[in-house]
């Protein structure tokens, strides 16, 4: 059922996971807005409920526990819209996800030290002065991304998404890397931007470390590379309308002509590890953590709209069909991915073969 509204558009499980949110919490979310759009519900569950069963074969599990891990995320999600038909209060979706189960993951996250974290990517080069030490991963940019940068951030911080008590516009710029981060999002452009938080003092304890990274249509708008002028900004708007608790230093800005989006590279970021769930139970648990959490990012983020009660609404008592749908899509797309690994892998030298030619 054609039931539309705000979605995120690239559901899979390593898009959840804990981050430090603007009100200092660690907390558990979706963490990945960058294909989000308006467009049927179902394309968030049929991207979810696939990767949960590429997951779950990819950790031993059988096919038939797979399937059944991907209907509980499935189910869960219909249980949770149902449930809150007639409410969209905020302090009541928030207890949707108050479970032991997230109580774990987050106990199992654990305090990481900012500066120990800092500590590791930066180096002092005068009293005050901190850069980015050069790695594989990290790699200085040149002079003109440099002006464009220099010339964004006081925008920037003027809009950032910053904790009650700070202060951002009294910011100092420190550098900025051009950052590999990821398979996820290759092809963009992405940035970490560091930033002294004091006048008076500049040491690991008062540094900020932000990524900028390219922000583009959704792929489910175009089949092809694009940015809208405002794509950035759009982003932005959906996160925080997604998310309970957003993360620190959200923000958007213009990079030349290219509209970037904006977050906090924190120590407490830690994306859900696929490979960490073989043991079965813990798997199914996860599984349904996902189905709630999605539905409360949709009841959050169509506050205003229908949104997705319409589609439980519709749906009158053919639930299962609706499932069954939904796992014949991730049943067919799965075997495609499995198709699609073992061609790229066959073929492997001819890919890097086009890009060193492409390189040239």
């Amino acid at each position: 059922m054609d039931v539309r509204g705000p979605i995120i558009g690239d559901l899979h499980t390593e898009n959840f996971g804990a981050f430090r949110a603007v009100t200092g919490e660690i907390v558990y979310d979706i963490n990945d807005f960058d294909e989000a759009t308006n467009a049927p519900y179902d394309v968030d569950l049929r991207r979810l409920s696939t990767s949960i069963l590429l997951a779950a074969l990819d950790n031993g599990h059988s096919f038939g526990t797979g399937v059944r891990e991907a209907e509980l995320s499935i189910r869960s999600w219909l249980e949770a819209i149902s449930r809150f038909s007639e409410s969209r209060s905020r302090k009541k979706l928030e207890r949707l996800c108050e479970t032991a189960q997230i109580l774990e993951l987050l106990h199992n996250v654990g305090e990481k030290s900012r500066t120990e974290f800092i500590g590791k990517m930066t180096q002092q080069v005068a009293p005050g002065r901190f850069v980015f030490r050069q790695t594989d991963r990290m790699l200085p940019v040149g002079q003109k991304i440099l002006e464009r940068a220099q010339e964004a951030i006081p925008s920037f911080l003027a809009n950032v998404l910053a904790p009650v008590k700070a202060r951002p516009m009294e910011y100092t710029f420190q550098d900025i890397a051009f950052r590999f981060g990821g398979a996820g999002s290759l092809g963009r452009a992405r940035y970490a931007l560091l930033f002294n938080k004091e006048k008076q003092k500049a040491d690991l304890s008062t540094l900020r470390l932000i990524e900028w990274k390219d922000s583009l249509d959704s792929s489910l708008d175009s089949s092809e590379p694009r940015f809208s002028h405002d794509r950035a900004q759009q982003v932005f708007d959906f996160t925080r309308s997604f998310q309970l608790l957003p993360k620190r230093y959200l923000g958007y800005a213009m990079l030349g002509n290219r509209p970037m989006q904006a977050k906090e590279i924190g120590a407490n970021d830690a994306r859900f590890n696929p490979k960490s769930m073989q043991d079965r139970e813990h798997f199914q648990q996860a599984a349904e953590i996902f189905g709630k959490i999605t539905a409360r990012a949709h009841m959050l983020g169509s506050v205003s709209e229908p949104g997705p009660q319409l589609l439980v609404r519709k749906l009158q008592s053919r639930e299962d069909r609706f499932v069954h749908k939904l796992l014949s899509f991730a049943v067919a797309y799965a075997d495609r991915v499995f198709d699609d690994f073992d061609e790229l892998t066959r073929r492997k030298a001819e890919v890097e073969e086009a890009w060193r030619a492409r390189a040239l």
